[in-house]
């Protein structure tokens, strides 16, 4: 293997082993939002036609 080729490749495993270490880190930050309580308090609020039309199941 020629001294480019080594440097290519050692190159290449530095930045991939640093993109891969701030994709890990936005990861665990992530922040997951919820709808709290949604199925306790607002889908009991729809219709039966409402409810056929958002969840396609019936009651």
């Amino acid at each position: 293997m020629s001294d480019f080729e080594e440097f290519s490749n050692s190159s290449y495993e530095s930045i991939a082993s640093s993109v891969d270490e701030e994709y890990l880190k936005i990861l665990e930050e992530r922040v997951i939002l919820k709808n709290e309580n949604y199925l306790e308090h607002t889908v009991p609020q729809y219709n039966d036609g409402e409810f056929i039309q958002h969840f396609r199941v019936c009651r």
